[in-house]
């Protein structure tokens, strides 16, 4: 059997196994061809029922590049930039108010270390090979992953990073280099309970090896000597987050995690289902779009499998516009492709941004009738 990477549990076994998928997301090209060229591969998930993780066990991370083209942020968005700024508040006054130096891996174009400058004094410093930012006005960026440390940090953060990594143990233990004795690691993931429970088959991508449960990420934690506090579960359930100390781990407590069987199922309908959906409204004479470029929309076209029903992307990333949905060639636009619109169909890839989007239909005056998915 093969042995669970947080957990270490052999009670593993094979859940599902997706339609190929293209390898990339969030990389930005504006060439249809080469869009249409973009690699794919099946994600055959793992399930773990000691601890509830899941992995793509067939993940080859020789597929995956991080760079200067890669574009996952959302911070044009109001919601996510109010969300991102309270975060930053709510932990640096619980785990670091007097810090005196923070590192951020997986840091991105360093959003969230202007974020956190605005509410500490501390020396700030991220990592990301796919940094194009590499400094601020108090913070500074090295291009490159997250070499070992020497302990001298106070806080490490990493925030949608480590369900990329493959093994996100040897990564923690990175992580935990940095940090001086009884500092605090934050780890902040896509919440795979949410995705299970909610049968969201567009958080599955290939990008992301990992899914974590609450239990998967305690467990990681404390595989790697360290010792975690309660999971934080924020972003409208969306985001899964989890503090450890670095301090004498606790004894793992004995869980048990139920086979999801029902979200395997959830999967496998999701590309009819949604193909049925857009050709009834289709042959309506209605113009189907989506709102909301990167991963989701990559994933929600490869599992629908007929792309040609889409007559575009809207994405409030101006970065963005111009760019295809990586396997396909449908284009993505800035909001004002749909100006004064009607009788659109517009397939909304992230709820939580439904009410932003109804905002911005009424700035432009576009009528549209929204599904979220």
């Amino acid at each position: 059997m093969t042995a669970c990477p947080c957990c270490a549990s052999r009670e593993t076994a094979h859940l599902l196994s997706t339609p190929p998928v293209p390898v990339h997301s969030c990389v930005l090209v504006r060439d249809a061809r080469e869009s249409l060229a973009t690699p794919r591969r099946p994600i055959d998930l793992w399930h773990c029922a000691t601890c509830g993780f899941l992995w793509n066990i067939s993940f080859d991370s020789s597929l995956i590049h991080y760079g200067p083209d890669y574009e996952g942020t959302q911070i044009f968005s109001p919601v996510f930039r109010a969300y991102l700024a309270q975060l930053g508040r709510d932990w640096i006054a619980r785990y670091a108010p007097k810090a005196r130096q923070i590192v951020e891996a997986g840091c991105g174009q360093g959003e969230f270390l202007e974020v956190l400058a605005k509410v500490t004094t501390a020396d700030l410093q991220g990592f990301d090979p796919a940094a194009r930012t590499l400094a601020g006005a108090r913070f500074r960026i090295t291009a490159t992953e997250l070499p070992q440390g020497g302990e001298q940090a106070d806080l490490v953060i990493n925030r949608m990073t480590l369900e990329h990594v493959p093994d996100p143990l040897a990564f923690t233990r990175v992580q935990a280099t940095w940090l001086a004795k009884g500092r605090t690691l934050i780890s902040q993931v896509p919440h795979a309970a949410r995705m299970i429970a909610d049968h969201l088959t567009c958080d599955l991508l290939y990008e992301h090896v990992n899914y974590f449960t609450p239990t998967a990420l305690s467990a990681l934690m404390i595989r790697a000597r360290l010792a975690p506090l309660a999971p934080e579960i924020t972003f409208d359930g969306q985001h899964l987050g989890m503090a450890a100390t670095k301090d004498t781990p606790p004894a793992r407590a004995q869980t048990r995690a139920p086979v999801p069987t029902d979200f395997a199922s959830a999967v496998a309908a999701f590309g009819p289902e949604w193909r049925a959906r857009l050709t009834g409204l289709h042959s309506q004479g209605r113009a189907i779009w989506l709102w909301g470029a990167g991963s989701r929309a990559t994933a929600f076209l490869a599992h629908l499998g007929t792309p040609g029903l889409v007559a575009g992307v809207i994405d409030i990333n101006p970065n963005r516009a111009g760019s295809y949905v990586l396997g396909t060639e449908v284009m993505t636009h800035t909001p004002q492709a749909i100006s004064g619109k009607s009788d659109i169909a517009l397939i909304v890839m992230n709820p939580i941004y439904s009410d932003e989007i109804a905002r911005n239909l009424q700035e432009i005056g576009t009528k549209a009738e929204i599904f979220a998915i």
